[in-house]
């Protein structure tokens, strides 16, 4: 008799739960190398930043620089980063 009342209650759930959720699921497949970037103007000149106190021993400053949006040149401010393994360095952009 509890066999019968614990399946027919987990049927139950079951069905209610599958009403409710949904679940999607997306695979994408891309092969070689993604299209470049063309930019056609260089960046602005360097915005001048005063460096900041380190938040704590081991973070590295990474100096501000222009980044491209697809439509124009932004700024992005200077930041201390805490490097993502030990002995790795930052190497900054450049423009060909």
């Amino acid at each position: 008799m509890k066999l019968k009342l614990f399946s027919s209650l987990a049927l139950l759930c079951s069905l209610s739960a599958g009403s409710m959720a949904s679940t999607h699921v997306s695979v994408g497949l891309h092969i070689g190398l993604p299209p470049p970037v063309i930019v056609r103007e260089p960046p602005p000149p360097r915005i001048s930043e005063a460096i900041v106190v380190a938040p704590a021993p081991g973070y590295v400053w990474v100096a501000g620089h222009y980044s491209w949006t697809g439509k124009q040149w932004v700024w992005v401010s200077g930041a201390w980063m805490m490097p993502p393994q030990p002995g790795a360095v930052w190497v900054e952009g450049r423009w060909d």
